[in-house]
């Protein structure tokens, strides 16, 4: 789908722009490097980059974009970063795609398998003061992706805010910090105090999720 749109499954030159997915020249370093001439380079870098952008969707609490092929395209916009105004341009190839590859390729899901093992260490009773909570994370036997996201309810409606997911080494902990929603700090500012609900999330390489819960109690 991606290179359907991007170059007509071409493995185009450009001035700045080169390959089948409309690369930047700036990627022609590193591992990538000679991408231009050399399309594995360029598919290495496609699926690098979608495995990463789909591991931080898991990491903020979203959902899986290869359980549901209506959401390819956005997630091949994650990854090709057009205009905005361009986002949506990618999902209408899918049928293409279809017929292109037939029964060859297998779903995007990995094979069942349970997500690593989450710690959490927070205080259940939190001032939120400076507008944000603080925990950590960590993932005791592998390397993960450790995000968060904080749930609130005010006047009836389900707030929630998401923290920058850190990679974390085994055993290691991630400091995280997640921002109180602003009707939730308002509300606070009100006196009294306010449930939450903060899952912390880890992801490894394979983009197994896994996530550990604890209510809190938010506090002026």
């Amino acid at each position: 789908m991606a290179g359907l749109a991007e170059s007509g499954l071409r493995n185009l030159s450009g001035a700045d722009f080169d390959g089948y997915f409309g690369m930047h020249e700036s990627l022609n370093t590193g591992e990538y490097r000679g991408f231009p001439s050399r399309p594995t380079l360029q598919l290495a870098w496609f699926l690098d980059t979608a495995m990463s952008v789909r591991r931080h969707r898991l990491a903020t609490g979203r959902p899986d974009p290869a359980a549901d092929e209506r959401a390819y395209g956005l997630w091949i916009a994650d990854v090709e970063r057009p205009a905005p105004e361009n986002r949506s341009g990618y999902q209408r190839y899918l049928p293409d795609a279809h017929r292109l590859l037939g029964e060859r390729c297998p779903s995007p899901l990995v094979a069942e398998a349970g997500g690593p093992a989450v710690r959490l260490r927070i205080a259940t009773r939190q001032a939120a003061g400076d507008g944000a909570v603080g925990l950590r994370v960590r993932c005791p036997e592998t390397a993960c992706l450790a995000g968060a996201v904080l749930t609130t309810r005010v006047a009836s409606r389900r707030r929630r805010a998401r923290a920058a997911p850190i990679e974390s080494q085994p055993g290691d902990w991630a400091s995280l910090s997640v921002r109180v929603p602003r009707a939730a700090l308002r509300q606070l500012a009100g006196g009294g105090s306010l449930s939450a609900r903060l899952t912390a999330i880890g992801v490894d390489a394979e983009a197994h999720a896994a996530s550990v819960e604890r209510r809190l109690v938010l506090t002026p």
